[in-house]
């Protein structure tokens, strides 16, 4: 092999010119590279193969990343012993370990593939809402649990406007009452429930589901999801002065957050909390509250840890109620258009307001919740680490049932017509609930066009006149929303189909 060497005189801008060097070596023009290529890629295979043999701590430069991401301390460099850190002195701090550039690389990566992904959802959302995962809900004939009598819809306390429910007779006893209490006094259907399979109550005459147990998630990672909610939310309420008696029980505080409409005031508001309201935002930023709040309404969005579970991810209202789905996803897009200073908890869901119920042992009591809507349904997930069939049932009295409630499980009930509450939990058990729904006034405001009834009456009269007669069947007309069994099942089987389309494709 021959080469040639040239030399350069080194000047400024000036001419002044100092000493020459050498440039680089210039191979002749019949010189090849591609023999001294291959002679090196088999001198390099046989240096893999030796090092691999003999240091079996070492790892690949394109594994680097991946084994800082995993915790595993070892060489990044081809063919090289990973140097233990010496040992730092006693009362010293350890310096923190350097991240490599191909680490680093990766973290930007992820951030910005879940920035995006974010994005397109939270974009996905506002253009049409949560798609129901029917296919992935694993719904099925055994789902169906008929209730043990008719429901008698004439009887349910919805008021003669359809947004909201009477008051009388909607609450009762504050006092705590054990499983075995509460099958003393009423003859109840007990219903056991692992708290992941779908139950859905269906009534015998109309087909409709009366009340979902959608279950969660069955994946570990959504198991850490709701555990680390409920921490967030358990030490939130013990830094906070709270109200340990109210409407909904005694012994534990609660707090209401998001858009409402009545209680006094004109126009939709978002609920003030004084001195809790920083306390509240922390838990509306929450990424595990997110998640719970998230899957409540349509969807289950993954953590980075979940990303490639095996398990598919279920949704709640969007599925097990689609068409009602749809009426709160046009309110919430409608009322953001026309009223944009009202503040929503939560970036992907339908829901216009939550409620925590801190704990350390949430028990309500016997109670409907009035101001939603009637027809709506409200999602409720228990939180906490209790025994779920010695304690924290879910009792629906208009239903005849008593249901075991496990943590991290959801529930979708019409929580303004059907009397609810739970069973005491046993001595130094933890139990919280999470809960979202919508106010019936904030339908109706936006229904009269974003006026009250006078205000809509002074604008137009005929207008107004049209909305009193629809007011003697909306409450029918909203009951239509309500899934029936056999419709379920049909969404089901075309989203499966849907699926096998997408996989041959």
């Amino acid at each position: 092999m021959h080469f040639f060497s040239t030399t350069v005189a080194r000047a400024t801008r000036t001419g002044k010119t100092y000493t020459t060097f050498n440039s680089g070596h210039i191979p002749a023009s019949n010189f090849s590279v591609a023999p001294h290529l291959h002679a090196a890629f088999e001198c390099e295979d046989e240096i893999d193969i030796e090092a691999s043999a003999s240091l079996p701590d070492s790892a690949p430069k394109r594994n680097a990343a991946k084994a800082e991401l995993d915790g595993v301390h070892g060489s990044a460099k081809r063919g090289r012993t990973a140097v233990p850190a010496p040992t730092p002195a006693v009362g010293s701090t350890p310096p923190a370990p350097k991240a490599s550039s191909a680490l680093k690389r990766t973290l930007r990566n992820q951030s910005r593939h879940r920035s995006n992904k974010t994005k397109k959802k939270d974009d996905d959302f506002i253009s049409h809402g949560q798609q129901p995962q029917v296919g992935k809900a694993n719904i099925t004939h055994q789902s169906a649990t008929p209730l043990p009598h008719a429901i008698n819809f004439d009887a349910l306390p919805a008021s003669s406007s359809g947004y909201e429910a009477k008051t009388k007779g909607s609450s009762g006893s504050k006092a705590h009452k054990t499983l075995a209490q509460v099958m003393k006094e009423k003859p109840l259907e007990y219903v056991p429930w692992d708290g992941v399979t779908p139950i859905l109550f269906t009534d015998p005459n109309s087909g409709r589901v009366g009340l979902a147990g959608v279950g969660q998630p069955n994946h570990p990672g959504y198991v850490r999801s709701h555990n680390a909610a409920c921490e967030a939310i358990l030490q939130a309420g013990l830094g906070a002065n709270l109200n340990t008696d109210h409407k909904r029980g005694r012994g534990f505080g609660a707090l209401n957050v998001g858009i409402l409409q009545g209680h006094g005031p004109r126009t939709p508001y978002n609920l003030r909390n004084d001195g809790n309201e920083e306390m509240l935002e922390e838990l509306l930023k929450n990424p595990d509250i997110i998640r719970v709040a998230t899957f409540q309404s349509g969807e289950h969005s993954e953590p980075l840890y979940c990303l490639h579970a095996s398990h598919a991810p279920q949704a709640a209202l969007s599925t097990f109620f689609p068409k009602l789905y749809a009426k709160y996803h046009s309110l919430r897009v409608d009322v953001e258009d026309h009223l944009p200073n009202l503040k929503w908890n939560f970036k992907r869901s339908v829901f216009s307001a939550a409620a925590f119920n801190f704990g350390p042992q949430v028990v309500t009591s016997r109670h409907r919740d009035c101001m939603n809507l009637p027809a709506g349904f409200c999602a409720i997930t228990a939180l906490g680490n209790f025994d779920s069939e010695k304690g924290g049932h879910l009792i629906v009295e208009e239903l005849g049932i008593v249901i075991e409630f496990p943590a991290g499980s959801c529930i979708l009930l019409p929580s303004a017509v059907f009397t609810h509450y739970n069973t005491s939990v046993q001595p130094g058990e933890i139990r919280l609930s999470f809960t979202q729904f919508s106010s019936g006034g904030l339908f109706r405001f936006a229904d009269n066009g974003y006026r009250t009834q006078e205000d809509l009456k002074k604008y137009d009269e005929g207008l107004y006149n049209y909305m009193m007669e629809r007011k003697k069947t909306r409450w029918e007309r909203d009951l239509a929303l309500w899934s029936t069994m056999e419709e379920l099942l049909e969404n089901v089987n075309n989203g499966e189909d849907d699926e096998d389309e997408s996989d041959e494709e």
